[in-house]
């Protein structure tokens, strides 16, 4: 395992993750009702929007799962990889006071 590969992972989630939670579409959409008064298409574009908008926060919050499965990942690894090396300094001082 490369930590440091999983570290740069997990941070690109971060970044990937604040730049989709960014995304406001339908905040730019409400110039739809100011230039087309009483448009069906003003409240079409402004539904868009906000279907852009519920996507942008879902992916977000898949990103921060990701990120945070990264780095679950690191830890349990860390940890059984320290555990197992425990083991094995305790069967070879077992074994070299019998040789």
């Amino acid at each position: 395992m490369e930590s440091d590969k999983l570290d740069a992972a997990a941070a690109k989630c971060d970044t990937a993750s604040g730049e989709a939670g960014a995304v406001k579409i339908s905040d730019g959409m409400k110039c739809f009702s100011t230039a087309m008064p009483g448009s069906t298409s003003a409240k079409e574009a402004a539904g868009a929007g906000k279907f852009v908008d519920d996507r942008a926060k879902q992916l977000a919050n898949g990103l921060d799962e990701y990120g945070s499965a990264i780095r679950s990942a690191k830890q349990g690894y860390n940890t059984t990889d320290h555990s197992v090396s425990l083991d094995f300094k305790a069967v070879d001082k077992t074994l070299s006071e019998i040789a």
